[in-house]
């Protein structure tokens, strides 16, 4: 039977060939899930990407593909990741949160990399001790399947297919208002750390949002 928890799409088990819990996420082995398979290899193992200490994305394990019915699937392994606390965060966990994730969208962003859906169902921790809380461990960021590679920062791109509720008001898909990828991400961000500072502990909510408010835009491009 599988543990389930609150992160969308991840299933923990028990593996025994690793000797400890893990994290699996099931994609379709088609063009999409290959796709995420390669980043995901591409964040853990190139040279420069793995050095850079704002690479925070979740570290696959290994990749196993798997057929049922006719159906290819690949089983996606990961370490075990908790969801990141949505209720009671302390200012400095949430000072600690927010500098891990603004770092890791800056360095995505310096590398080409536009996430497309940055928000809290979509942060973990990886912890040494299933006892520990999940805002004691490492930030790690979840679910690459909707990334996208920019050969060209500097141009946009109408594809962004983010979560409505981290969006500007009105942007759609069809018109997207010459929001750039990166800008889009840098939203996403601000309203994800906002959902987090309004459910923080009392003493936090006089001053959690500070520059979180500030939503980043160079302009249409």
């Amino acid at each position: 039977p599988a543990d389930h928890n609150r992160l969308s799409g991840y299933t923990s088990i028990f593996k025994k060939t690793l000797g400890d819990r893990v994290f699996v996420k099931l994609v379709y082995a088609d063009e999409d899930g290959l796709a995420e398979k390669d980043l995901l290899e591409r964040f853990r193992d190139d040279p420069v990407l793995r050095q850079d200490d704002r690479n925070i994305i979740i570290r696959l394990v290994e990749a196993v593909e798997i057929v049922s019915g006719g159906t290819r699937v690949l089983a996606l392994v990961f370490p075990v990741v908790k969801p990141v606390l949505l209720n009671g965060l302390t200012q400095a966990q949430l000072a600690r949160i927010r500098t891990s994730l603004r770092n890791a969208v800056e360095f995505l962003h310096e590398n080409g990399f536009a996430h497309h859906d940055i928000k809290p169902a979509n942060l973990g921790m990886v912890t040494d001790s299933p006892s520990e809380p999940a805002v004691s461990g490492s930030l790690v960021l979840l679910d690459l399947g909707l990334m996208l590679h920019y050969s060209d920062p500097s141009r946009g791109s109408a594809g962004y297919r983010g979560t409505e509720e981290y969006l500007p008001q009105g942007y759609t898909r069809t018109s997207w208002r010459g929001w750039h990828p990166f800008e889009l991400d840098d939203y996403a961000v601000n309203v994800t750390l906002r959902k987090l500072g309004a459910k923080a502990t009392r003493a936090t909510t006089t001053h959690h949002c500070g520059a979180m408010d500030t939503t980043i835009r160079s302009g249409s491009r």
